[in-house]
């Protein structure tokens, strides 16, 4: 599932950067190469990286 839309984040490719010890949302971004765009999907990557790259139920 895509998480970020504006750099096409996926749910999977968040998780493995949180497994790999990215422990904050800027760092979730860089693992990624990119930068937040509009911020919508900080929400949800900050509830992965808090409960260890698990996705928030939606």
């Amino acid at each position: 599932m895509v998480i970020c839309s504006c750099n096409v984040l996926t749910e999977k490719q968040i998780a493995a950067v949180v497994a790999a010890g990215a422990d904050r949302l800027r760092d979730v971004y860089l693992a990624c190469g990119c930068k937040a765009e509009c911020g919508c999907c900080a929400a949800t990557i900050l509830g992965m990286v808090r409960s260890g790259a698990q996705a928030p139920a939606r």
